[in-house]
């Protein structure tokens, strides 16, 4: 039997049990959470968005360019009567293509 004097040595067995199952679950629980931080790290690694760059990934240079092509080529040649159509379609064509006379 138990000496008085030392406690319950069965409610020391309990509680150690307790204590070590208690750091086996948080222990079990990290490694739970480890596991789930790296498969997010992972994904966000595949992913699209996360390998884009910073700005926008649509180049509008080349889409800019095939309007001004597209737009030039419904310009009518100049010819002596037409020269006001004309040039309102080629101010509008430099409009459109913001360009900056100080360049040409």
């Amino acid at each position: 039997m138990a000496d008085p004097a030392n406690g319950n040595p069965s409610a020391d067995n309990r509680r150690r049990e307790e204590e070590a199952k208690a750091a086996e679950e948080r222990r079990l629980k990290e490694v739970h959470d480890k596991e789930v931080e790296d498969r997010r790290r992972a994904d966000l690694d595949n992913s699209v968005a996360h390998t884009a760059p910073a700005e926008p990934f649509l180049n509008t240079q080349g889409m800019n360019t095939a309007a001004l092509l597209a737009h030039m080529g419904k310009i009518d040649k100049l010819k002596g009567p037409n020269y006001p159509t004309w040039r309102k379609d080629i101010d509008m064509m430099f409009t459109l293509t913001d360009m900056d006379f100080a360049l040409v």
